[in-house]
């Protein structure tokens, strides 16, 4: 097997003698005080019934250092300001202007040798952190009933740490998702997967997915290696709950038969109606002599139908990794 290694005569070693036939393996070479920044553009697009209803650019930078080198992993450390943290319902889109959600958290992971594997090691701090945007949240919000179910949901996951890295999993993802992966050049590689639910983003929700990933490109001169990833969502499970939904309750309370009968076709209509699917593609361009990304460009697309709303929402991150 030939790794790919941050050294120019190692690579030339892989590309030129055995690039067709020796697979290759994406890991991390780094060096302690290696540092790069991160300028991330989220882009999201929402149309429902073909009228926009999103259509909202936020730019961020951040930092990331390599701090430690031990026999299995490397420790690399990056500061996560409060209005990152997307996954949490967007709280920044609504509360976003006060300086308690300027606040920031140095995020401090260790990422396996083998694998590129990312573990947040102080996962109880970003615990923290995220426990201190939420108080701020219903100091600033009503206090319902409501509010205060999804609160203590949210509460409860936060013990485990599983769904705080989660959490927190998008800017580490855009340098470690390549790793781990062992292919020919030009070939393609399958895997079949649980990934979280892209139409919900609970982190106990999750769907079968079907990923191919490929070297699309090798550029040996230009020490420049493209890797493209495209999943593909089975929403079935999720269609087949959303119609569910639908037609429980349907003609419930009617006393009439007829009346009763014409509930329940209406809800069966709506029910069939409903259509869902979801893609991502991911291209992410890898310098091949420091083992780094240098750009990372993914876009998400969903597509839904349901009770009459015809829903597209696309999400697109350009990351660009700069030394």
């Amino acid at each position: 097997m030939i790794k790919l290694l941050p050294t120019a005569s190692a690579l030339l070693l892989a590309c030129c003698s055995y690039a067709q036939t020796e697979h290759v393996m994406l890991i991390p070479g780094w060096k302690v005080g290696d540092a790069r920044t991160l300028h991330i553009v989220k882009n999201t697009n929402e149309t429902v019934n073909d009228t926009v209803r999103i259509n909202d650019t936020r730019e961020a930078d951040a930092l990331v250092k390599v701090t430690k080198n031990t026999a299995n992993a490397f420790t690399i450390e990056m500061p996560y300001k409060g209005e990152h943290l997307a996954k949490t319902v967007e709280m920044n889109l609504e509360y976003g202007e006060g300086d308690a959600f300027r606040q920031e958290v140095n995020l401090r992971y260790d990422v396996r040798k083998a694998d590129g594997k990312p573990d947040l090691v102080n996962w109880e701090e970003a615990r923290t952190f995220v426990k201190n945007r939420i108080d701020t949240m219903r100091a600033m919000s009503a206090d319902t009933a409501t509010a205060n179910k999804a609160r203590r949901g949210m509460l409860a996951l936060l013990e485990k740490k599983d769904y705080v890295q989660w959490l927190f999993s998008d800017q580490i993802g855009w340098i470690t998702n390549v790793y781990g992966r062992t292919m020919l050049p030009k070939d393609s590689l399958h895997a079949m997967e649980k990934n979280i639910n892209p139409l919900t983003l609970h982190p106990l929700d999750s769907l079968t997915t079907k990923t191919t990933v490929v070297i699309s490109s090798l550029d040996q001169a230009k020490q420049r290696m493209i890797v493209r990833s495209e999943v593909y969502y089975d929403t079935k499970s999720y269609v087949d709950m959303e119609k569910k939904e639908i037609t429980a309750t349907a003609g419930v309370g009617i006393k009439n038969e007829k009346d009763k009968a014409e509930a329940k076709r209406k809800a069966t209509v709506l029910a069939n109606s409903c259509t869902a699917t979801a893609k991502n593609l991911t291209n992410t361009t890898m310098n091949t002599r420091t083992s780094w990304p240098s750009k990372v460009v993914s876009t998400t697309r969903i597509n839904s139908k349901r009770t009459g709303k015809h829903t597209v929402l696309t999400e697109t991150w350009t990351v660009d990794v700069k030394e």
